[in-house]
Parts: C-alpha cells; structure tokens; sequence
C-alpha cells in the first residue's frame, strides 16, 4: 500500500490518474478498496465504481457516468437529477472540487474514455485510482502504474495456513493438503487470504488449469463461513464429504460438474455461481432447500429448465441463464424475482413468473446505490410466445406502480408499442398534452421503444422541450451488449427522468399569465452506440412510446 500512496504524493497538487496492473485475482480490488477507505475522507467528492468489466455490460457505460457524477456531487446542495447528470454544467462541477476516484476492473479503453477522460475533468489535487489486469488498456493516460505481483510460495503457504487453520501445519495430512491448496493458488493472495472480520476464506482458482483439489481441506476449516471459488473444477458432482454449512457464496465456473450434490450440503447458500458449466444440465429438487439463495447464476450451461421447486426460494431476486442454448422453459419462478437474464436463450418458448408477493412491502431505493431493481432480459430470445412476454411486462408494472425501485428495464424480441401506451409515434418525435392525463401527472414515465438490428452499445437518448424550448437531455438507462438478430422492444422506467423537466415546468408556471396553465412536453428519440467500433452500424428506431405511470392502466 505504501509504494501505491507514494506515487500519489508525487504530484499532490496535480491531478493524477494512477493504475494497479496485475493477474486477475491477485488482489487489485483489495489494495485500492484499502487505498480508498484510508484517503477518501480527505477529499470533497469521491467515488468507487466497482466491477466495471461487468457492470458496464449490464447497464451500459452511461448510466455508470452518472452514478459517478451523481455520487461526487452527492454531497452539495446540488439540483442535478440522473436526467442531467452528464450536462456540460454537471460535468464543468467536477473541475469545480478536489476528488478521489477509484475506477475498478477496467477492461476497455472505452471504459476509462467516458469515465475519466481528461486530466482537466477534475479539480486540482483530485486522484483517479485504475485497476485492470490488462496494461495496455491504462496507455499513457496515466501518470505512474503499480504492478501487483504473487506472493513466492513459502509466503503463500504460511498465509494460507495461517488464515485456513488459525495455526500451523504440524498434522502431515493437514499440511499435504495445505500445500495442495497453495500450490494450485499459484501465489495468488486472493485465492489464499481468509477474512479475519468474516471468519472466512475465499478461495478464487477460476483462472488455473486442470485443477483439483481435494476438497476435503475446506471441511478442515472450521470458519469457513464466506465464499469458495473453484474454477475447471473436474468433479461431477460435490461430494457428500463437502459440509459446510455456514457457506455463504459457492462458485464454480467453468467447471465439469454434471449435478450438484445427492444431498444439501451448503444450505446457507446465498449465492450459487454455475457460470459455463457447460456439462450441467439439470439442478436437484432439493434446491429448495437453500432457504437464503438470493442469486443463481446458470449462464452458458446445458440446463434445460429449472426444478419446480424453485418457486419456494422467496429470498431469490436474481437469476441468470445467458447463453443456454437447450433452455426451452421455465418453470412457475418466485414472486421476490427481480432479475431474469436469458440472452441468446433461442429455444426458450415459455417461462411462468408470479406476479404477487402476499405481504410484501418495500421501502424506497435509491437508484444510486447497488440494490436490485427490477432488470428483465430476453435479447434474442427468438421463440418466446407473447403470453409469457405479457406476464413478464405485468411483473414490471406491477413492481413499478410500487413505486420503491428507481429504475426498471426490459428488453425483448418485438416489433410494436402497445396500444394502452397513450403517446405513440413512428416518427422521431413525441408530443406529450399534460391536460389530457390524470394528476398528478408530474409523477414519472415509462418509455418504450422498438429497434431494428442493432450492435452492441447501442441505447436510446431522449431530448426534452417544454413549449418547442429545449428543456433538458437524457440518456437512457441501458444499453445492449450484443447483437439483436430482430426488431426489439426495449421498455425502461427512470423516475428521476422528471426531475429536471418539474423544476421547468415550475418555472414557467410562475411566470404564466393564468392559473390553468398545462405546458405541452416534447420528446425527442435517438439512438447511438458507445462503442466506437460499431459507431457506423446504429440500429433504425421504428416506433416510440410514452405513457405517464398516473395515467396507465394494464389490461391482461
């Protein structure tokens, strides 16, 4: 961590953008998370994007601009909405204060482009702190890189002992697997380092080869309570030795593993991470037994369906099947659902989603932190029928009309806007008349809209006029991560869309001459692709939709 620091202290007074290069797994999260809890207080805005490989291809590089932007300028007395979070104003703010940003898991060039382009973005003496484990993507941009490197194996193996048996190895069995272990962790801190606060272990070996380990080891560790990972695993199946009971996080992508277990041996669960487990086509009955599960993720497996007993999971929120080519259903799925992800899933026809959640009551969130929200993908699902189209669609108006979630988004094979949508167009522009909705209609909208064949990157920006005056811009709040091979529906709900355009319409109500004044709102739809290679290959939007959340009805 010292070394890390003295490359800030270089240039104190200079803005600086600083990169942590190394393997994945070795600890670059860890370091700047470290970094970051110990320096931020000393400045007046800052910001940790996590996960950025990932996060960005789930919600697109816009929307984690904003919640930069947003989560920097928090801490003002500042009227900037999500709506125009990445105005020129908003973004002239951030040269305005001194701020220490930590950009986590770069993979794209891209990435750091929108997220930090410039040095003269940010105010003088701010730090922006990269880790990737790609160097070619930190360029010249940056004004010095750390290079984490892995531990020799005698630090591995007292670091592992250490943290797995609270002692040393004396018992000769014992100490043969701890090296087992070490050995495989190839000096990987990450995949050795047990959590002293949790009285846990994480074990991360997703990106060794050939590999395993006898499990047996972690049965030895009395307080293993947190995460194991265990990547190429060559077991079929775990075996019924494996009891843990306090595990919370198992993953094991990229495995060979045909069935998870005869009986229930980490019923703790709360996350289960199948990712390309390619060999796995079916999950057990007793899957209903992981009472805590609140995420499955199943993507690029050979599963067929889901057991029917994964109704009874009420704690499950998100699931994930991307890339399941022999996915053909599903089954009824939890009423606490939130996320469905079955991209490219081409032979899934049908899937049962419960609407109701009996007792359920939510408090309100806020966009800008990591709750879930609800995030329903089905990009090239080709052969999906309408009637499991519908039930989806009603399971997002349903959670919309709650009024708790920030955000919502679905996105589908489709080529119309509904009819109970009030404002339709095929045209590049929306004319919305206030008078006409039921009040209050200031509340928020739902937006729909339908795309031809579009590249990854591509997302809908909307521009706002109140009266033919331009009122404000906004981005949309998603973005696709792959080829649509059709015409898609993308529906999406932002209630802080309204922010910017109440506080116009405000304006212009002072000054208006009668007390019945309904102003006429305008919205203009376009489409653009963030990633640059696929600039020149932007999708025709077909139809535009909007229909106030106070004026909407949904008809079965």
């Amino acid at each position: 961590m010292a070394t890390v620091k003295s490359l800030f202290y270089k240039g104190s007074n200079n803005v600086q953008f600083i990169g942590i290069w190394g393997m994945g797994g070795i600890g670059k999260t860890t370091l700047a998370k470290a970094l970051f809890n110990k320096l931020c207080f000393a400045y007046e805005g800052f910001c940790f994007l996590a996960n950025l490989r990932e996060e960005s291809k789930k919600y697109g590089i816009d929307t984690l601009k904003k919640k930069l932007i947003l989560r920097l300028l928090r801490h003002k007395k500042s009227h900037i909405g999500i709506v125009d979070a990445i105005s020129p104003y908003a973004m002239s703010r951030l040269g305005w204060e001194k701020s220490f940003n930590a950009l986590d898991d770069v993979d794209d060039h891209e990435q750091l482009e929108h997220l930090a382009g410039r040095h003269d973005w940010f105010g003088l003496g701010s730090k922006i702190l990269i880790t990737t484990r790609d160097k070619q993507v930190l360029g010249r941009k940056v004004d010095g890189i750390y290079k984490l490197e892995a531990l020799n194996s005698n630090e591995a193996f007292q670091l592992f002992s250490l943290n797995a048996f609270r002692k040393d190895c004396s018992d000769p069995k014992v100490r043969m697997l701890a090296m087992d272990v070490t050995y495989y962790g190839n000096g990987n801190p990450l995949a050795l380092k047990g959590s002293e606060a949790n009285e846990g272990i994480t074990l991360n070996v997703s990106e060794v080869e050939d590999m395993c380990p006898s499990l047996q080891a972690f049965c030895l560790m009395p307080n293993l309570s947190q995460t194991i990972a265990l990547g190429r695993i060559s077991l079929k199946s775990l075996p019924t030795t494996f009891k843990v009971e306090n595990l919370i996080e198992i993953g094991m992508p990229n495995g060979n593993l045909t069935k998870l277990w005869k009986e229930v041996q980490v019923r703790a669960s709360e996350v289960l991470w199948l990712k390309d487990c390619s060999n796995l086509s079916e999950l057990p009955d007793n899957i209903r037994l992981l009472t805590s599960l609140r995420v499955l993720e199943l993507s690029r497996t050979n599963i067929e369906t889901l057991p029917l007993s994964i109704k009874h999971l009420s704690s499950l929120h998100d699931i994930y099947l991307d890339g399941c080519k022999k996915l053909q259903s599903l089954p009824e799925l939890p009423p606490s659902l939130l996320t469905l992800s079955t991209r490219s899933c081409r032979l899934l026809r049908t899937l049962d989603l419960s609407l109701m959640n009996e007792g359920e009551e939510g408090n309100k969130v806020d966009y800008d932190d990591d709750d879930p929200f609800p995030y329903f993908r089905f990009t090239n699902c080709m052969n999906l029928d309408e009637q499991s189209i519908k039930a989806v669609e009603a399971k997002v108006l349903l959670e919309i009309n709650k009024a708790i979630y920030g955000i919502a988004i679905m996105e589908y094979p489709g080529t119309r806007v509904p009819k109970w949508f009030m404002y339709r167009t095929t045209k590049y522009l929306v004319t919305v008349d206030l008078s006409s909705i039921p009040q209050p209609w200031y509340d928020s909208s739902i937006f729909r809209a339908v795309t031809s064949r579009s590249p990854p990157g591509t997302c809908i920006d909307a521009t706002w006029y109140i009266d033919g005056e331009y009122a404000c811009w906004a981005e949309s709040s998603f973005g696709t991560d792959e080829f649509t091979l059709s015409d898609h529906v993308f529906l999406w709900y932002d209630q802080y869309s309204f922010g910017a355009i109440q506080r116009k319409i405000g304006e212009k109500k002072k000054g208006a001459q009668y007390n019945t004044y309904y102003p006429l709102l305008e919205i203009e739809f376009t489409a653009r692709c963030w990633k640059s290679s696929y600039c020149g290959k932007i999708g025709e939007i077909k139809q535009f939709g909007v229909c106030p959340t106070s004026a909407f009805e949904y008809q079965n």
